[in-house]
């Protein structure tokens, strides 16, 4: 299982750069540097992901249930401490955001 699953991820990974290359870089940004094609490939690889969550959901209403706990939990305090605190900082954002996810996956459904 672990192993298809290693396979799978670099399999997924190379096809999203051989459609980075190919396809954005030809097509729609001629003169874009390797790291915009790093941040596009990147991008493309998230959308697939909330494709492949979409599927597998059965109902809307999970999806509702799915995007306020992504909400709630890991961006909305670090918009809180950004917009009332002067002392925020990315440390504090990043730390706060593995806590948030730590919290949300540790405490289930």
């Amino acid at each position: 299982g672990l192993e298809f699953l290693l396979h799978n991820s670099s399999m997924d990974s190379s096809i999203w750069i051989i459609y980075v290359q190919n396809i954005y870089a030809h097509l729609f940004r001629t003169k874009a540097s390797d790291s915009e094609l790093l941040w596009i490939q990147r991008l493309a690889i998230l959308l697939w992901i909330w494709n492949i969550i979409s599927i597998f959901v059965p109902i809307v209403y999970g999806l509702f249930i799915l995007a306020a706990d992504i909400v709630f939990v890991i961006v909305l305090p670090q918009l809180i401490c950004a917009v009332y605190f002067k002392w925020t900082n990315s440390y504090g954002a990043i730390t706060g955001y593995i806590v948030g996810v730590l919290l949300r996956v540790g405490a289930g459904e």
